[in-house]
């Protein structure tokens, strides 16, 4: 007697391998920079003037990247800072960056921290004055020959939430 429900097919369609949805998951994630970046020229050669001193071992100017959400700010900044650590490490300057996101790092406890995080200095989740966290990350800096910039995105939002920010030590962030 056959059967009349036909079961080896059923399994034999989970078993077998499927063609994917997606030929690369990658692209959808948020950090996914990609290669190239169309219609961004001017953003890019924009941020990339502004940094540009630092291959001279100079000091950048300060940037305030503004906009729509959406519209490629962080993207563009990715790409260019990528490009430029690449660049510097091919002639040896020392040049180093720390991408903080304010969306996730939302209090000045938390950005200095992950500063510090940036210079290789360890510090508690909590416990410790801010004034604290930021003189122990000032004396790192000035202890090592590298050039650190600091990208806060969406710097916004920690403005927002955390309204007993220092301004003095906020302009030394920008």
């Amino acid at each position: 007697m056959k059967e009349s429900v036909d079961l080896d097919a059923i399994f034999d369609r989970f078993h077998a391998p499927k063609k994917p949805i997606f030929k690369e998951r990658d692209f959808l994630r948020a950090t996914y920079v990609p290669t190239s970046l169309p219609h961004r020229g001017n953003e890019i050669r924009g941020l990339a003037n502004i940094l540009g001193p630092i291959m001279a071992g100079g000091t950048p100017s300060n940037a305030f990247l503004y906009g729509k959400p959406g519209g490629g700010k962080t993207v563009v900044t990715k790409y260019v800072i990528n490009r430029l650590h690449k660049k510097a490490g091919d002639v040896d300057i020392k040049f180093e960056f720390a991408f903080i996101n304010c969306q996730m790092v939302d209090t000045a406890y938390r950005v200095y921290a992950a500063l510090c995080e940036a210079v290789n200095v360890e510090v508690p989740i909590t416990g410790l004055s801010t004034d604290l966290i930021f003189d122990s990350f000032c004396k790192k800096l000035d202890e090592e020959p590298t050039v650190l910039t600091i990208i806060l995105d969406e710097v916004d939002l920690l403005m927002k939430t955390d309204n007993k920010v220092n301004s003095k030590k906020m302009t030394l962030l920008k």
